[in-house]
Protein backbone atom coordinates (compact mmCIF):
# COMPACT_ATOMS: atom_id res chain seq x y z
CA UNK A 1 0.00 0.00 0.00
CA UNK A 2 2.80 2.00 1.04
CA UNK A 3 4.83 1.58 -2.09
CA UNK A 4 1.45 2.47 -4.12
CA UNK A 5 0.94 5.47 -2.59
CA UNK A 6 4.46 6.20 -3.27
CA UNK A 7 4.06 5.48 -6.85
CA UNK A 8 1.07 7.67 -7.27
CA UNK A 9 3.52 10.70 -5.73
CA UNK A 10 5.97 10.13 -7.97
CA UNK A 11 3.17 10.04 -10.88
CA UNK A 12 2.05 13.65 -9.88
CA UNK A 13 5.46 14.89 -9.70
CA UNK A 14 6.23 13.68 -13.00
CA UNK A 15 2.95 14.89 -14.44
CA UNK A 16 3.37 18.25 -13.05
CA UNK A 17 6.83 18.50 -14.51
CA UNK A 18 5.59 17.97 -18.04
CA UNK A 19 2.87 20.80 -17.72
CA UNK A 20 5.70 22.88 -16.44
CA UNK A 21 8.20 22.22 -19.10
CA UNK A 22 5.12 21.87 -21.73
CA UNK A 23 4.11 25.28 -20.93
CA UNK A 24 7.68 26.55 -20.89
CA UNK A 25 7.94 25.33 -23.92
CA UNK A 26 5.20 27.03 -25.72
CA UNK A 27 6.01 30.29 -23.99
CA UNK A 28 9.73 29.81 -25.41
CA UNK A 29 7.58 29.20 -28.96
CA UNK A 30 5.59 32.43 -28.86
CA UNK A 31 8.72 34.38 -28.18
CA UNK A 32 11.45 32.92 -30.79
CA UNK A 33 8.37 32.97 -33.42
CA UNK A 34 5.54 35.46 -33.36
CA UNK A 35 3.38 34.52 -35.75
CA UNK A 36 2.38 31.35 -33.77
CA UNK A 37 1.90 32.95 -30.39
CA UNK A 38 -1.89 32.73 -30.72
CA UNK A 39 -1.42 28.98 -31.32
CA UNK A 40 0.77 28.90 -28.44
CA UNK A 41 -1.56 30.76 -25.70
CA UNK A 42 -4.16 28.72 -26.96
CA UNK A 43 -2.02 25.89 -26.21
CA UNK A 44 -1.42 27.06 -22.91
CA UNK A 45 -4.75 27.59 -22.31
CA UNK A 46 -5.48 24.06 -23.25
CA UNK A 47 -2.76 22.61 -20.57
CA UNK A 48 -3.83 25.09 -17.72
CA UNK A 49 -7.30 23.11 -18.33
CA UNK A 50 -5.93 19.67 -17.61
CA UNK A 51 -3.53 21.22 -15.24
CA UNK A 52 -4.63 20.17 -11.60
CA UNK A 53 -6.03 22.94 -9.90
CA UNK A 54 -3.92 23.68 -6.84
CA UNK A 55 -0.76 22.97 -9.35
CA UNK A 56 -1.53 26.34 -11.36
CA UNK A 57 -0.60 29.04 -9.27
CA UNK A 58 3.06 27.71 -9.15
CA UNK A 59 2.78 26.54 -12.74
CA UNK A 60 2.04 30.40 -13.44
CA UNK A 61 5.34 31.46 -11.48
CA UNK A 62 7.54 28.58 -12.89
CA UNK A 63 6.51 30.27 -16.50
CA UNK A 64 7.23 33.70 -15.69
CA UNK A 65 10.64 32.70 -14.20
CA UNK A 66 11.58 30.27 -17.03
CA UNK A 67 10.89 32.24 -19.70
CA UNK A 68 11.51 36.11 -20.19
CA UNK A 69 8.75 37.29 -22.71
CA UNK A 70 8.27 40.41 -21.79
CA UNK A 71 12.18 41.15 -22.79
CA UNK A 72 12.33 39.08 -25.94
CA UNK A 73 10.96 40.35 -29.60
CA UNK A 74 7.34 40.11 -29.29
CA UNK A 75 4.20 42.33 -29.61
CA UNK A 76 3.37 44.82 -26.70
CA UNK A 77 -0.11 42.47 -26.64
CA UNK A 78 1.78 39.15 -25.42
CA UNK A 79 4.92 40.71 -23.87
CA UNK A 80 3.25 42.63 -21.83
CA UNK A 81 -0.42 42.07 -21.38
CA UNK A 82 -1.51 38.64 -22.77
CA UNK A 83 1.11 37.17 -21.38
CA UNK A 84 1.46 33.39 -20.79
CA UNK A 85 1.90 33.47 -16.69
CA UNK A 86 -1.26 35.70 -17.09
CA UNK A 87 -3.22 33.39 -19.05
CA UNK A 88 -2.79 30.50 -16.90
CA UNK A 89 -3.80 32.68 -13.68
CA UNK A 90 -6.80 33.72 -15.97
CA UNK A 91 -7.94 29.88 -16.44
CA UNK A 92 -6.73 28.68 -12.91
CA UNK A 93 -9.54 31.51 -11.57
CA UNK A 94 -12.00 30.88 -13.79
CA UNK A 95 -12.02 27.11 -12.82
CA UNK A 96 -12.51 28.25 -9.00
CA UNK A 97 -15.14 30.49 -9.38
CA UNK A 98 -17.05 28.90 -12.70
CA UNK A 99 -16.55 25.84 -9.49
CA UNK A 100 -18.41 27.98 -6.59
CA UNK A 101 -20.43 30.29 -8.45
CA UNK A 102 -23.21 30.21 -5.53
CA UNK A 103 -20.18 32.14 -3.25
CA UNK A 104 -20.14 35.40 -5.04
CA UNK A 105 -23.32 36.58 -3.66
CA UNK A 106 -21.34 35.61 0.35
CA UNK A 107 -18.56 38.58 -0.06
CA UNK A 108 -19.06 41.25 2.29
CA UNK A 109 -20.29 44.20 1.62
CA UNK A 110 -17.10 45.98 2.10
CA UNK A 111 -15.40 43.50 -0.64
CA UNK A 112 -17.74 44.22 -3.38
CA UNK A 113 -17.67 47.80 -2.79
CA UNK A 114 -14.46 48.10 -2.94
CA UNK A 115 -13.91 46.21 -5.97
CA UNK A 116 -16.32 48.31 -7.41
CA UNK A 117 -15.31 51.56 -6.54
CA UNK A 118 -11.89 50.71 -8.20
CA UNK A 119 -13.51 49.15 -11.13
CA UNK A 120 -15.51 52.14 -11.77
CA UNK A 121 -12.53 54.27 -11.06
CA UNK A 122 -10.24 52.67 -13.79
CA UNK A 123 -12.63 52.72 -15.99
CA UNK A 124 -13.66 56.51 -15.79
CA UNK A 125 -9.64 57.29 -16.03
CA UNK A 126 -9.99 55.02 -19.43
CA UNK A 127 -12.71 57.37 -20.60
CA UNK A 128 -10.41 59.87 -21.40
CA UNK A 129 -7.05 57.89 -22.19
CA UNK A 130 -3.89 58.93 -23.80
CA UNK A 131 -4.14 55.46 -25.39
CA UNK A 132 -7.48 53.70 -25.25
CA UNK A 133 -5.82 50.08 -26.56
CA UNK A 134 -3.23 50.92 -23.41
CA UNK A 135 -5.58 51.00 -21.12
CA UNK A 136 -8.02 48.52 -22.05
CA UNK A 137 -5.18 45.94 -21.98
CA UNK A 138 -3.45 46.94 -18.53
CA UNK A 139 -7.52 46.81 -17.66
CA UNK A 140 -7.72 43.44 -18.20
CA UNK A 141 -4.33 42.30 -17.18
CA UNK A 142 -5.17 44.10 -13.92
CA UNK A 143 -8.27 42.39 -13.53
CA UNK A 144 -7.02 38.79 -14.02
CA UNK A 145 -4.07 39.64 -12.10
CA UNK A 146 -5.10 41.38 -8.97
CA UNK A 147 -8.95 41.56 -8.70
CA UNK A 148 -9.46 37.77 -10.17
CA UNK A 149 -6.91 36.21 -7.64
CA UNK A 150 -8.77 38.62 -4.79
CA UNK A 151 -12.40 37.38 -5.84
CA UNK A 152 -11.13 33.67 -6.10
CA UNK A 153 -9.74 33.78 -2.74
CA UNK A 154 -13.14 34.98 -1.41
CA UNK A 155 -15.12 31.58 -2.51
CA UNK A 156 -12.52 29.11 -2.76
CA UNK A 157 -11.43 26.23 -0.02
CA UNK A 158 -8.22 25.50 -2.34
CA UNK A 159 -5.11 25.30 0.04
CA UNK A 160 -2.02 26.19 -2.36
CA UNK A 161 -0.23 27.88 0.91
CA UNK A 162 2.18 25.05 1.63
CA UNK A 163 2.70 24.33 -2.08
CA UNK A 164 3.38 28.11 -3.20
CA UNK A 165 6.02 28.21 -0.60
CA UNK A 166 7.64 25.26 -1.71
CA UNK A 167 7.50 27.03 -5.42
CA UNK A 168 9.41 30.21 -4.11
CA UNK A 169 11.34 28.74 -2.07
CA UNK A 170 13.01 26.47 -5.11
CA UNK A 171 12.60 29.57 -7.55
CA UNK A 172 15.04 31.50 -5.15
CA UNK A 173 17.39 28.24 -5.46
CA UNK A 174 17.15 28.69 -8.89
CA UNK A 175 17.37 32.41 -9.68
CA UNK A 176 20.44 32.14 -7.00
CA UNK A 177 21.78 29.64 -9.45
CA UNK A 178 21.45 31.28 -12.72
CA UNK A 179 22.74 34.59 -11.18
CA UNK A 180 25.66 33.11 -9.22
CA UNK A 181 26.69 31.54 -13.15
CA UNK A 182 26.34 34.54 -14.56
CA UNK A 183 28.78 36.37 -12.06
CA UNK A 184 31.45 33.87 -11.68
CA UNK A 185 31.63 32.10 -15.49
CA UNK A 186 29.90 35.50 -17.26
CA UNK A 187 27.86 32.92 -18.23
CA UNK A 188 23.62 33.50 -18.76
CA UNK A 189 21.94 30.87 -21.28
CA UNK A 190 19.10 33.30 -21.44
CA UNK A 191 21.10 36.45 -22.27
CA UNK A 192 20.44 34.51 -25.87
CA UNK A 193 16.65 35.40 -25.50
CA UNK A 194 16.72 38.92 -25.02
CA UNK A 195 16.03 41.40 -27.85
CA UNK A 196 19.34 43.43 -28.63
CA UNK A 197 18.39 46.81 -26.82
CA UNK A 198 18.11 44.71 -23.77
CA UNK A 199 21.37 43.34 -24.10
CA UNK A 200 23.22 46.66 -24.96
CA UNK A 201 22.09 47.59 -21.67
CA UNK A 202 24.97 48.12 -19.72
CA UNK A 203 25.76 49.24 -16.11
CA UNK A 204 28.87 50.56 -14.80
CA UNK A 205 29.17 47.43 -12.30
CA UNK A 206 28.11 43.93 -13.14
CA UNK A 207 24.42 43.48 -12.44
CA UNK A 208 22.53 39.30 -13.23
CA UNK A 209 19.48 39.74 -15.32
CA UNK A 210 19.16 36.24 -14.21
CA UNK A 211 16.57 34.55 -16.45
CA UNK A 212 14.03 37.09 -15.20
CA UNK A 213 15.25 39.77 -18.67
CA UNK A 214 16.33 43.14 -15.72
CA UNK A 215 18.33 42.97 -12.71
CA UNK A 216 15.19 44.97 -10.50
CA UNK A 217 12.95 42.18 -11.58
CA UNK A 218 15.25 39.73 -10.57
CA UNK A 219 15.43 41.67 -7.17
CA UNK A 220 11.69 42.09 -6.29
CA UNK A 221 11.40 37.82 -6.82
CA UNK A 222 14.29 37.64 -4.80
CA UNK A 223 13.16 39.64 -1.95
CA UNK A 224 9.81 38.11 -2.13
CA UNK A 225 11.32 34.10 -2.02
CA UNK A 226 13.27 35.16 0.40
CA UNK A 227 10.66 36.61 3.12
CA UNK A 228 8.51 33.38 1.83
CA UNK A 229 11.69 30.91 3.08
CA UNK A 230 11.91 32.76 6.27
CA UNK A 231 8.30 33.58 7.66
CA UNK A 232 6.99 30.42 6.00
CA UNK A 233 9.64 27.84 7.33
CA UNK A 234 7.32 25.91 8.90
CA UNK A 235 6.08 25.19 5.27
CA UNK A 236 9.31 23.89 4.48
CA UNK A 237 11.54 21.32 5.03
CA UNK A 238 14.87 22.50 6.37
CA UNK A 239 17.17 22.00 3.57
CA UNK A 240 14.97 23.62 0.97
CA UNK A 241 14.37 26.81 3.58
CA UNK A 242 17.82 27.44 3.60
CA UNK A 243 18.75 26.68 0.74
CA UNK A 244 15.67 28.69 -0.86
CA UNK A 245 17.10 31.55 1.43
CA UNK A 246 20.28 31.21 0.36
CA UNK A 247 19.74 31.03 -3.10
CA UNK A 248 17.46 34.53 -2.84
CA UNK A 249 20.34 36.55 -0.89
CA UNK A 250 22.59 35.59 -3.90
CA UNK A 251 20.23 36.19 -6.44
CA UNK A 252 19.24 39.96 -4.83
CA UNK A 253 23.10 40.92 -3.89
CA UNK A 254 24.07 40.24 -7.64
CA UNK A 255 21.40 42.39 -9.06
CA UNK A 256 23.13 44.72 -7.35
CA UNK A 257 20.21 47.02 -6.68
CA UNK A 258 19.40 49.34 -3.59
CA UNK A 259 15.57 49.05 -4.58
CA UNK A 260 15.48 45.23 -4.20
CA UNK A 261 17.84 45.94 -0.61
CA UNK A 262 14.98 48.22 0.50
CA UNK A 263 12.65 45.61 -0.51
CA UNK A 264 14.25 42.79 1.73
CA UNK A 265 14.48 45.60 4.15
CA UNK A 266 10.49 46.26 4.12
CA UNK A 267 9.58 42.85 3.94
CA UNK A 268 11.76 41.55 6.81
CA UNK A 269 10.68 44.62 8.78
CA UNK A 270 6.64 43.73 8.41
CA UNK A 271 6.67 40.30 8.87
CA UNK A 272 8.99 40.71 12.13
CA UNK A 273 6.96 43.53 13.42
CA UNK A 274 3.81 41.43 12.66
CA UNK A 275 5.15 38.08 14.15
CA UNK A 276 5.69 40.48 17.73
CA UNK A 277 2.55 41.94 17.65
CA UNK A 278 -0.04 39.43 16.08
CA UNK A 279 1.60 36.19 16.67
CA UNK A 280 1.55 33.69 19.33
CA UNK A 281 3.79 33.40 21.86
CA UNK A 282 6.23 30.81 20.35
CA UNK A 283 6.02 33.49 17.29
CA UNK A 284 6.94 36.69 19.57
CA UNK A 285 10.18 34.33 21.01
CA UNK A 286 10.81 33.08 17.27
CA UNK A 287 11.09 36.89 16.55
CA UNK A 288 13.96 37.16 18.67
CA UNK A 289 16.04 35.30 17.04
CA UNK A 290 14.72 36.69 13.59
CA UNK A 291 15.81 39.93 14.07
CA UNK A 292 19.32 38.99 14.20
CA UNK A 293 19.00 36.94 11.08
CA UNK A 294 17.51 39.61 9.68
CA UNK A 295 20.06 42.04 10.59
CA UNK A 296 22.67 40.15 9.40
CA UNK A 297 21.23 39.44 6.22
CA UNK A 298 20.61 43.07 5.84
CA UNK A 299 24.04 43.72 6.69
CA UNK A 300 25.16 41.26 3.88
CA UNK A 301 23.26 43.18 0.93
CA UNK A 302 24.09 46.54 2.06
CA UNK A 303 28.02 46.55 2.73
CA UNK A 304 28.40 44.37 -0.38
CA UNK A 305 31.56 45.59 -2.26
CA UNK A 306 28.92 45.25 -5.81
CA UNK A 307 26.65 47.80 -3.97
CA UNK A 308 29.35 50.22 -2.86
CA UNK A 309 31.25 50.35 -6.17
CA UNK A 310 27.88 51.24 -7.76
CA UNK A 311 27.11 53.70 -5.20
CA UNK A 312 29.76 55.36 -5.79
CA UNK A 313 30.07 55.74 -9.52
CA UNK A 314 29.11 58.01 -11.92
CA UNK A 315 26.02 55.22 -13.09
CA UNK A 316 25.03 55.25 -9.56
CA UNK A 317 24.90 58.61 -8.83
CA UNK A 318 23.28 59.26 -12.42
CA UNK A 319 20.46 56.85 -11.72
CA UNK A 320 19.91 58.79 -8.13
CA UNK A 321 19.28 61.81 -10.31
CA UNK A 322 17.79 60.27 -12.95
CA UNK A 323 15.13 59.58 -10.56
CA UNK A 324 14.75 62.62 -8.78
CA UNK A 325 13.86 64.24 -12.05
CA UNK A 326 11.43 61.64 -12.48
CA UNK A 327 9.49 62.37 -9.52
CA UNK A 328 9.81 66.06 -10.53
CA UNK A 329 8.07 65.36 -13.72
CA UNK A 330 5.89 62.76 -12.28
CA UNK A 331 4.06 65.56 -10.41
CA UNK A 332 4.01 67.74 -13.56
CA UNK A 333 2.26 65.59 -15.44
CA UNK A 334 0.03 64.96 -12.18
CA UNK A 335 -0.60 68.77 -12.27
CA UNK A 336 -1.98 68.28 -15.62
CA UNK A 337 -4.48 65.73 -15.15
CA UNK A 338 -4.82 65.47 -11.34
CA UNK A 339 -8.00 63.44 -11.10
CA UNK A 340 -8.32 61.07 -13.71
CA UNK A 341 -4.93 60.80 -14.46
CA UNK A 342 -3.73 59.82 -18.62
CA UNK A 343 -5.53 56.40 -18.20
CA UNK A 344 -4.56 53.01 -16.77
CA UNK A 345 -1.68 52.07 -18.35
CA UNK A 346 -0.55 54.95 -20.12
CA UNK A 347 2.07 57.00 -17.64
CA UNK A 348 5.06 55.37 -19.79
CA UNK A 349 4.46 55.85 -23.38
CA UNK A 350 3.46 59.18 -22.29
CA UNK A 351 6.32 60.53 -20.26
CA UNK A 352 8.51 59.20 -23.23
CA UNK A 353 6.73 61.59 -25.26
CA UNK A 354 7.02 64.54 -23.41
CA UNK A 355 10.40 63.19 -21.63
CA UNK A 356 12.42 60.83 -23.75
CA UNK A 357 12.92 58.57 -20.73
CA UNK A 358 11.48 55.75 -18.73
CA UNK A 359 9.35 57.11 -15.45
CA UNK A 360 11.78 54.81 -13.01
CA UNK A 361 9.00 54.26 -10.55
CA UNK A 362 5.56 52.07 -10.28
CA UNK A 363 4.17 54.06 -7.53
CA UNK A 364 4.59 56.74 -9.79
CA UNK A 365 3.42 55.67 -12.97
CA UNK A 366 -0.17 54.51 -11.67
CA UNK A 367 -0.51 57.90 -9.94
CA UNK A 368 0.14 59.41 -13.24
CA UNK A 369 -2.21 57.04 -14.85
CA UNK A 370 -4.88 56.90 -12.67
CA UNK A 371 -5.44 60.74 -11.09
CA UNK A 372 -5.80 61.12 -7.92
CA UNK A 373 -8.78 59.36 -7.32
CA UNK A 374 -7.77 55.84 -8.76
CA UNK A 375 -4.45 55.56 -6.83
CA UNK A 376 -6.06 56.71 -3.92
CA UNK A 377 -8.18 53.64 -4.14
CA UNK A 378 -5.50 51.37 -5.25
CA UNK A 379 -3.25 52.35 -2.49
CA UNK A 380 -5.75 52.46 0.43
CA UNK A 381 -7.10 49.09 -0.84
CA UNK A 382 -4.48 47.18 -0.78
CA UNK A 383 -2.98 48.26 2.43
CA UNK A 384 -6.35 47.64 4.07
CA UNK A 385 -5.51 44.39 2.70
CA UNK A 386 -2.54 43.82 4.19
CA UNK A 387 -3.59 44.98 7.56
CA UNK A 388 -6.41 42.65 7.78
CA UNK A 389 -4.09 39.66 6.40
CA UNK A 390 -1.90 40.29 9.19
CA UNK A 391 -4.58 40.94 11.80
CA UNK A 392 -5.05 37.36 10.78
CA UNK A 393 -2.10 35.87 11.00
CA UNK A 394 -1.17 36.02 6.76
CA UNK A 395 2.24 36.85 8.34
CA UNK A 396 4.58 35.20 4.99
CA UNK A 397 2.46 36.36 3.08
CA UNK A 398 1.78 39.82 3.62
CA UNK A 399 5.73 40.15 4.16
CA UNK A 400 6.04 39.21 0.53
CA UNK A 401 3.81 40.99 -0.63
CA UNK A 402 5.01 44.04 0.86
CA UNK A 403 8.89 43.15 -0.52
CA UNK A 404 7.09 42.98 -4.12
CA UNK A 405 5.65 46.52 -3.73
CA UNK A 406 8.55 48.07 -2.43
CA UNK A 407 10.86 46.33 -5.38
CA UNK A 408 8.37 47.41 -8.34
CA UNK A 409 8.35 50.70 -6.58
CA UNK A 410 11.58 51.48 -7.71
CA UNK A 411 11.62 51.04 -11.12
CA UNK A 412 9.49 51.53 -14.47
CA UNK A 413 7.47 47.93 -14.01
CA UNK A 414 3.55 48.38 -13.54
CA UNK A 415 3.05 50.52 -16.89
CA UNK A 416 6.39 49.10 -18.95
CA UNK A 417 5.44 45.42 -18.42
CA UNK A 418 2.54 44.81 -16.04
CA UNK A 419 2.82 41.26 -16.96
CA UNK A 420 4.87 41.19 -13.61
CA UNK A 421 1.63 41.82 -11.94
CA UNK A 422 1.36 37.84 -11.90
CA UNK A 423 3.40 37.75 -9.21
CA UNK A 424 1.42 39.26 -6.71
CA UNK A 425 -1.46 36.66 -8.38
CA UNK A 426 -0.67 33.34 -5.69
CA UNK A 427 0.04 35.61 -2.61
CA UNK A 428 -3.45 38.17 -3.02
CA UNK A 429 -5.44 34.81 -3.42
CA UNK A 430 -3.94 33.44 -0.10
CA UNK A 431 -4.15 36.26 1.38
CA UNK A 432 -7.83 36.84 0.76
CA UNK A 433 -8.67 33.41 1.35
CA UNK A 434 -6.96 33.57 4.67
CA UNK A 435 -9.30 36.31 5.70
CA UNK A 436 -12.19 34.48 4.56
CA UNK A 437 -11.90 31.44 6.52
CA UNK A 438 -10.33 33.56 9.81
CA UNK A 439 -13.27 35.26 9.26
CA UNK A 440 -15.62 32.61 9.29
CA UNK A 441 -14.14 30.90 11.97
CA UNK A 442 -14.83 33.89 14.76
CA UNK A 443 -18.57 33.78 13.27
Amino acid sequence: MLHRFQNMKMSAKVRKLALTLACAGLSLLAGLYPTLAPASLVGIAAAALATPRNYLPSLAIWVFVLIPIGYMDVSRAVGRYLTPAAIIVFVWQARIILAHPERLGRSTIASALSTLAITFALLSSAAGSYSIFTSVAWILTFFVCILMPLIGGAVSDDDVSTSLARTLATVGIFVGAVSALDFFFQMNPWSSLYKDQINLKTWSVFRTRSSLGHPLVAGVLGSACLATCIFARDSLPRWLMLSGATGSIIATLLTVSRTAVLAVIAGLAVGLVSQIMFGSNRARVRAIGGILISCILVGVLLFSPLLSERNNSSGGENSALYRVDGLHNAFQMFSERPILGFGPGTSADAYADLYSGLLESSALQLLVSLGMIGSALVFLGFFLLLMAGLRRGAIWEVSALTAVSVGISGFSAIDSNPGILVIFSALLYMLRRRIRRVSNSAH
